[in-house]
C-alpha cells in the first residue's frame, strides 16, 4: 500500500503506518526542525518542508510522480490540535477576551488545504487523527462561511467516502 502524511511532524504517527507495511511515498511538515528529524528517521520517504496552503500543488504533483500511475491508498492527515484541543481553547478564549486573538484559531482551517489534496489524489483512504473536541470546531468555509469542521468534512468528501469521527 502507499499513502502520504500531512503534519508529520517528527513521524511517530507514521511508524505506526509504516510497521503495517504501508509505503509513505511524500510528507509534508511546516517546522523545520520536525522535518529534519522525519527525515532522518524515513530517508525513503519525499519530505515537503513548509505551509500546506503554499504546498498542495507540489504535494498533489510529487504524489502524482511517485505513484508512476498506480492509485494512492492512504492519505493520514494529522492536522494541528491547539485549536481545538481544551487546553489551546482555554488560551484562546483568554486571547479573545484580552483582544489579542480571534474567535476562530486560524489552525482549524488547516482542513481546507488538507481537503483539496484528498480531492486531488482520490486516496481509497482517508485518516484523520485529533483531539475529541475536534467534532465541537467551528471554521469558515471557503466562502467565509462558518461550518462545525466534521460536517465540512462531511460535506467535502461524503459522495466518495464513507465513515465517521470517533
Amino acid at each position: 500500500m502507499k499513502s502520504i502524511s500531512l503534519f508529520s511532524s517528527g513521524g511517530i504517527a507514521d511508524l505506526a503506518i509504516k510497521r503495517l507495511g504501508i509505503e509513505v511515498l511524500v510528507a509534508n511538515e511546516i517546522i523545520e526542525k520536525r522535518a529534519q528529524l522525519y527525515m532522518h528517521n524515513f530517508p525513503e520517504t519525499e519530505m515537503i518542508i513548509g505551509d500546506i496552503w503554499k504546498l498542495q500543488e507540489k504535494i498533489i504533483t510529487k504524489t502524482i510522480n511517485h505513484l508512476n500511475g498506480e492509485k494512492l491508498d492512504l492519505v493520514f492527515a494529522t492536522p494541528p490540535c491547539q485549536g481545538m484541543s481544551k487546553n489551546g481553547r482555554g488560551k484562546l478564549l483568554r486571547g479573545i477576551r484580552e483582544g489579542k486573538k480571534p474567535k476562530l484559531d486560524e489552525r482549524n482551517q488547516l482542513i481546507i488545504p488538507t481537503m483539496h489534496i484528498i480531492k486531488s489524489l482520490k486516496p481509497k483512504l482517508v485518516f484523520f487523527e485529533n483531539v475529541p473536541q475536534m467534532l465541537d470546531t467551528l471554521i469558515l468555509d471557503e466562502n467565509e462561511q462558518p461550518i462545525n469542521i466534521i460536517n465540512y468534512i462531511e460535506r467535502e468528501l461524503g459522495g466518495e467516502y464513507i465513515g465517521k469521527p470517533e
